[in-house]
């Protein structure tokens, strides 16, 4: 019984080291994919597709924040996670220059809404989804 219960101890710690690897592996590519897009954003202010998929990626982690707590995975705060707010707010100031660089591009405003909509602007929201009303007539 002994052996059994120090070889089932040994294979957890195993396990855990080996999620751990995983975690700091898509950590590490997480961290790269921002910064890699930042370096784009930054090196062309003026170019709306990179402004764009930096506005994107902050969007897309906000937003699976929000599916993993609504499927339980991620513990619930009472009221608005500090952290998906703070990511939807990282996404504006990209999606804005995105906008302002191409004002009818369809996926531009979509997201634009979508950040408006996560940050709660819910007046800026209502003008974006006109905006992509009057696109798609």
């Amino acid at each position: 019984i002994m052996r059994i219960t120090i070889l089932s101890i040994c294979l957890f710690l195993i396990g855990t080291l080996n999620l751990n690897a995983q975690s700091d592996a898509k950590i590490e590519r997480v961290v790269n994919a921002e910064t890699k897009l930042m370096d784009a954003a930054s090196a062309n202010p003026q170019d709306a597709k990179a402004q764009y998929n930096l506005a994107v990626y902050y969007y897309n982690q906000a937003n699976e924040l929000l599916k993993e707590e609504a499927a339980g995975a991620a513990p619930g705060v009472e009221g608005v996670n500090p952290e998906i707010e703070r990511l939807f707010s990282m996404a504006m100031p990209s999606a804005h220059m995105a906008y302002n660089l191409d004002s009818k591009n369809l996926d531009i405003l979509k997201l634009l809404s979508g950040v408006y909509f996560g940050t709660n602007q819910m007046d800026a929201w209502k003008k974006t989804e006109k905006e992509i009303e009057a696109l798609t007539k």
